[in-house]
């Protein structure tokens, strides 16, 4: 693996992945020239509860990455195939139990949360639409990830700027013209993930050459199997709900603070998942590499591809640090007209600038040890930083209010990146023992 090879790899990632948020931004931003804050802060909290749902079986995707590439790596054509057909089983029984549940799923959020009266009204508006879009949107998460380990990125892409285009279309359309709110901005997103999910599908069915056959449900649903996937992604699972808790806790606090400030949070909070994404592009890159490398068994490309990872994951941070700080303002500024919301994002903006030191090594090391499929560390190293997280919001918030909300979020990142270099920089040939000792 050559640095002009990772770089292209990292490329391919890197365009398919900032497409990714952009569903949310275009919402946000829709809600942002509205004229009350409540609009953003209804489809902030709505939207929270989708992530939180889905962040939870994320591994759905992550995984199919990892395990597809490894199947590459050593030339298994049949695990290829069930690398995309046993989550996608899951994911659709995991949709079903969110459709079926979606009124306590719901109100026990906003209980938690405890929105105002007329936020929490607009995040019942956005969530009882985009519910039924769960069985399309976890489908999708599988398909892309297999494609992605598969190497597909040009399709992905295509499919990722499509959906995009087609969603913010819809949504103008709905917002805009037709004066639907909330509904118009809920309706166009669900659309588009009815739409991405049948294009994904479709994908799979092209690229993967399967043949119906030969599958069967006993070997769809072979014990084993199962049982293999769900010891690697247990790991995962936990690392999900660390992220999920910090996330509601960061979302709940700000709440507290006002409408206002959960609208300016929101805005920020889009920001950086939208900055996480540049980086997670390279992050899943080097999941491509480790997986690979792990199936040929070749440990000197393991190696090549945790220095690559090291190398740009400065250029990162440093690009990614300069720009923003470029141009910050003129970026919060595409979200909202209002001058009290737009104050507060200002105020609080220099958090992002310290995002991407705080947060590259965390995900490219992650994606090293996920294309592995060694996920004790990165298990570990959540649960850690969300100890983190709950000591700033126990001293910092009450302390510096907002300031310490974001301090707290970049200590959690900071924590992950510290422990994982940690695990990197010791362990060796390890990862490939382990996952031997596994498998």
């Amino acid at each position: 693996m050559t640095q002009t090879e990772y770089l292209k790899l990292s490329l391919g990632f890197l365009l398919t992945m900032i497409t990714t948020p952009l569903l949310g931004l275009v919402d946000t931003a829709m809600m942002g020239h509205l004229d009350d804050p409540a609009y953003i802060g209804g489809v902030a909290v709505g939207a929270l509860v989708f992530s939180t749902l889905y962040w939870l079986f994320g591994f759905l995707r992550v995984s199919t990455i990892a395990f597809t590439a490894q199947a590459l790596g050593n030339g298994c054509k049949e695990e290829l195939v069930w690398a995309v057909l046993r989550p996608i089983a899951i994911s659709l029984v995991v949709s079903g139990v969110f459709v079926i549940f979606q009124i306590p799923i719901l109100e026990s959020f906003l209980f938690f949360i405890k929105p105002e009266e007329h936020v929490a009204l607009l995040a019942r508006q956005y969530f009882y639409v985009l519910i039924w879009g769960a069985p399309f949107v976890l489908v999708s998460y599988v398909c892309t990830g297999w494609l992605m380990g598969l190497t597909k990125l040009r399709v992905t892409l295509i499919m990722q700027i499509f959906i995009n285009a087609f969603n913010l279309l819809l949504t103008f359309l709905f917002v805009m013209v037709f004066k639907w709110g909330v509904y118009g901005v809920a309706s166009a997103t669900l659309i588009a993930q009815i739409v991405l999910c049948l294009v994904s599908v479709w994908a799979v069915w092209h690229y993967g050459e399967i043949d119906l056959k030969h599958i069967t449900m006993r070997n769809l649903f072979d014990k084993s199997a199962f049982r293999k996937i769900m010891i690697i992604n247990g790991d995962l699972m936990v690392r999900t709900i660390c992220l999920l808790i910090m996330t509601n806790l960061f979302t709940a606090t700000g709440a507290k603070l006002g409408t206002e400030m959960l609208a300016a949070n929101a805005i920020l909070f889009q920001l950086q998942y939208l900055i996480g994404n540049f980086i997670d592009g390279f992050a899943n890159a080097s999941s491509v590499v480790s997986g690979q490398a792990l199936g040929k068994k070749d440990i000197a490309l393991y190696k090549t591809g945790i220095k690559l990872s090291i190398r740009w994951a400065v250029i990162m941070i440093v690009v990614l640090t300069v720009f923003y700080l470029l141009f910050d303002k003129n970026i919060i500024r595409l979200f909202t007209k209002m001058d009290n919301v737009i104050a507060l994002a200002d105020r609080y903006s220099f958090w992002m600038a310290i995002y991407p030191l705080s947060y590259a090594f965390n995900t490219v090391f992650y994606g090293i040890l996920n294309g592995v499929t060694w996920s004790d560390p990165v298990r570990n190293s959540t649960v850690a930083a969300l100890g983190c997280f709950l000591f700033g919001i126990w001293f910092l918030v009450p302390l510096w209010g907002n300031d310490g909300l974001w301090a707290s979020f970049t200590l959690f990142n900071c924590c992950r990146s510290l422990y994982l270099s940690y695990v990197i920089h010791t362990a060796g040939d390890r990862p490939f023992e382990v996952v031997t000792s596994i498998h």
